[in-house]
């Protein structure tokens, strides 16, 4: 029987609100207040469209990177360009509801200075209007980063099955004997670790291009107000820029470093459980396992500068 609770089916609303979730709750309670209490069957939990199928995105990845091979033989392959075909709906949908974010801030900033004004001016009249709009600003503000934040979950997520199954797919077609060449420990990390970025920082592709726009409406309204001393505080915002470069540079070379001694833990890890009776038997469980905390110990020295450099960049940007 066909599942009635398919993602594909569910609209924005509902993937915003939760609202999905309603029927649901209602068909477990149901069952629950059964005598005696009835089980809720599988075909009756969510289940993922077609879209989500992680086999569809693989192949789907797979035929848009092929199709630009054959577009453009001479060029080296990209697998940017096919994640961007793959994903251009979302992103530019993303990218719209970033842009009415940026407008509801900047007219949040407005309408407050306004009230402001009607407060100091005792005109109640304006002031109840101009409170009016800075509602309607906070709430489709708040609309608009919500939405944008969950579809940028959501890309995130699905980049991060597509390139898995890429990666799952490409390891069943190689040999054994190229697989052992390889470095298990990491090909883990990549898969555990690395592969986080997409469902993590998806949003900052976005902002990267929605930042000047945001800058751009900030100064114009200041301009309005204060006239030419406004380019004062947009040199000390722009000067964070090289500054910031500067930061990610250094926490650059720590990274690799970070990476390569992640997938030496990796490594000696696997290594401990594949030979785990082994190592029971001739009681080398705590040699190993003093390997295995040294190795650990040697990432955290990498980790912490990692982690410093960030906190600095964060508070310079």
């Amino acid at each position: 029987k066909k599942n009635r609770y398919h993602y594909s089916s569910w609209n924005f609303i509902s993937h915003l609100h939760l609202i999905f979730v309603i029927p649901i709750i209602q068909r477990v309670n149901y069952l629950i207040k059964q005598n005696p209490p009835q089980i809720m069957k599988l075909r009756e939990v969510c289940d993922l469209g077609y879209e989500e199928n992680v086999e569809y995105l693989t192949t789907r990845l797979e035929d848009e990177y092929l199709r630009r091979e054959k577009l453009f033989p001479n060029n080296e392959s990209n697998l940017f360009w096919s994640v961007y075909a793959m994903f251009k709906a979302f992103i530019w949908k993303i990218y719209f509801l970033q842009i009415g974010y940026v407008f509801a801030k900047q007219l949040y900033a407005l309408f407050l200075f306004n009230i402001l004004e009607s407060v100091a001016n005792d005109d109640m009249r304006t002031l109840f209007l101009w409170a009016i709009g800075l509602f309607l600003c906070l709430f489709l503000g708040f609309f608009f980063n919500t939405h944008a934040g969950n579809m940028n979950t959501n890309v995130g997520q699905l980049l991060k099955s597509s390139l898995t199954g890429m990666i799952y797919k490409k390891l069943m077609k190689v040999s054994l004997y190229a697989v052992n060449k390889i470095s298990i420990g990491k090909i883990i990390n990549i898969l555990a670790n690395d592969m986080n970025v997409f469902q993590v920082e998806t949003y900052l592709v976005v902002m990267a291009f929605t930042t000047p726009v945001s800058i751009a409406c900030f100064i114009a309204i200041l301009y309005n107000y204060i006239g030419p001393y406004c380019f004062i505080g947009a040199a000390v915002m722009m000067l964070s820029i090289p500054i910031s470069v500067f930061i990610n540079r250094l926490a650059d070379g720590y990274r690799r470093q970070k990476n390569l001694l992640t997938d030496q833990r990796v490594k000696l890890t696997n290594t401990v459980i594949d030979g785990i009776r082994i190592l029971k038997m001739y009681v080398w469980d705590l040699k190993f396992k003093h390997s295995v905390e040294e190795a650990r110990d040697k990432e955290i020295k990498v980790i912490v500068p990692i982690i410093i450099l960030e906190l600095i960049n964060r508070s310079v940007s």
